[in-house]
């Protein structure tokens, strides 16, 4: 809704359409528009705007609007003399509109109701509704452990329902699969991997989880934390089939990839030393300068940096102490291997980045 001025001649001219707010007939309203929603609790939180305007003016002299923080002036600046020269000492209108409702008190009306009254669907989607407002304005604040709360009562609220029609029992489908995936969330950011796990489980007699791209995810990320990488892989690489773009998931994989490789050589390095080992290496000469190891050593390390499957063509005109000193290079970074190319009787070759294998 806009907070555009109503037309009307003068104040004491709308005013005849107005019905009053207090008993002394100073504060005075007029509805504009109705809401299509229920009535607002008496003790709700709410978001709302406003636009003041002096007697016939266009422009607004105040509004929310056009503030940073959004707060009101204090109540005394509207007396009878006002705030010079800001606020003057006559009246104003303020055009309002309602944003949204925080019902901070639901699942306590939700409570004082009877048994017959809590099994409504009306009754237990609004409470469900009002508890998610809230959650979602605790995780916003950081604050988990509250939002845990309100996600587990309103689980309870929905236990309760029953309804009425197809169309009732998929809403309420749809709020079980909301409260699970975002307790798992919940469960995460607190570090309770476990907790992730019941959460997902629960999750997978509601709605198969296999087509729920962000609790498949959340399964990952609580596998990892349990440093039980493989099942980690599993269902990142799962959630990744569902969604191939996202980039969240595959930066998870890259990330394990990299954890996996990195664990992987400390390991041997510990083994080598362990048995004093000398690691392995090899020790060729290849006659070929400075410049061509540096340029070469840069190409293999962003080819190898990528997620993806690369292919690169090296020139015909490489000599062979080139393309054997490329071949060893190759041998230092996982998934990078030299392939051969035979075609008619030339012989090419290319760098191939083998990348993560999805499915």
């Amino acid at each position: 809704m806009m907070l555009s001025c109503p037309e009307y001649h003068t104040f004491r001219s709308l005013e005849s359409k107005m019905i009053d707010c207090v008993s002394s007939g100073d504060v005075k309203m007029l509805i504009l528009e109705e809401g299509d929603g229920p009535l607002v609790p008496v003790d709700a939180e709410v978001l709302i705007h406003y636009a003041a305007y002096w007697e016939q003016a266009t422009i607004p002299f105040d509004s929310t609007l056009t503030r940073n923080n959004g707060q009101p002036m204090p109540a005394l600046a509207w007396g009878p003399y006002g705030v010079l020269p800001r606020i003057k000492p006559e009246p104003a209108l303020f055009v309002i509109a309602l944003y949204s409702v925080n019902d901070t008190q639901a699942a306590v009306r939700f409570n004082d109701l009877p048994v017959a009254e809590q099994s409504k669907f009306e009754n237990t989607t609004r409470t469900v509704n009002s508890l998610h407002t809230q959650a979602k304005d605790y995780f916003a604040k950081q604050k988990f452990n509250k939002c845990i709360k309100n996600y587990q009562q309103s689980m309870t609220v929905l236990n309760m329902s029953l309804p009425k029609d197809k169309n009732e029992e998929n809403e309420i489908k749809r709020l079980r699969i909301n409260t699970y995936v975002n307790l798992a969330v919940c469960y995460y950011k607190i570090n309770k991997p476990k907790h992730v796990i019941n959460m997902c489980q629960n999750l997978d007699y509601v709605t198969d989880i296999n087509k729920h791209c962000k609790a498949l995810f959340y399964y990952g990320r609580a596998y990892e934390m349990l440093g039980k990488t493989e099942d980690a892989i599993k269902y990142y690489k799962m959630a990744k089939r569902l969604e191939p773009k996202n980039h969240e998931i595959g930066k998870a994989l890259a990330d394990l990839d990299r954890y996996n490789k990195k664990s992987a050589a400390t390991e041997k390095d510990l083994w080598q030393k362990a048995f004093k080992l000398e690691p392995q290496t090899k020790k060729r000469n290849y006659d070929v300068d400075a410049d061509f190891q540096a340029t070469v050593r840069d190409m293999c390390q962003n080819v190898a940096d990528s997620e993806e499957y690369m292919k690169f063509n090296l020139p015909e005109s490489f000599t062979p102490n080139e393309i054997g000193f490329i071949r060893d290079l190759c041998d230092e970074f996982e998934g990078l291997v030299l392939q051969e190319n035979n075609v008619g009787k030339k012989k090419t070759f290319s760098i191939i980045k083998q990348g993560l294998v999805i499915g």
